[in-house]
């Protein structure tokens, strides 16, 4: 390599994946954004590696909505899934950007207006359809199998 030494990266911040992360939940505010962000790092660790970091925001993202939304969404089975979508359409990173994340319990409107938001479930896959058989079942009997009939008859005086 023509004697460049190259030294292995050992830190990487992970504050711009996490910036991206919250911003999917529809903030927008570079200070709520900043205030989510430092709150990870703090739960993480200073010696967290990202990916620490981001399993550590995911657990706690996944933790509040349980808390919030209750056990229906915990029957959805993707609870970051359905609560992110819940947050995105009650508009709730506007209108209540202090109140995501935080351990005391949001204001009664802002869960309210999770719920209604919150898409039904979808129901579990149950068995396939039935095998069923390909042989041509006939609507009526075939042509050699029905009566002739003359072809016409005879008039009658």
């Amino acid at each position: 390599m023509d004697g460049l030494m190259v030294q292995p990266r050992t830190t990487f911040d992970a504050t711009p994946p996490l910036r991206a992360y919250f911003r999917s939940f529809g903030f927008a505010d570079p200070s709520s954004i900043e205030r989510l962000v430092e709150r990870i790092l703090a739960d993480a660790g200073p010696a967290a590696s990202p990916e620490a970091v981001m399993a550590c925001a995911r657990r706690r993202v996944e933790a509040w909505f349980v808390d919030v939304l209750g056990p229906a969404i915990v029957a959805s089975g993707a609870v970051e899934t359905v609560g992110r979508a819940a947050f995105l359409l009650s508009d709730s990173a506007r209108r209540w950007p202090r109140h995501f994340l935080d351990p005391g319990s949001p204001p009664a409107e802002m869960v309210e207006a999770l719920r209604r938001a919150m898409p039904p479930s979808i129901p579990h896959a149950v068995s396939a359809m039935p095998e069923q058989s390909l042989a041509f079942a006939w609507p009526i009997k075939p042509a050699r199998l029905l009566p002739r009939w003359p072809a016409s008859r005879p008039s009658q005086p």
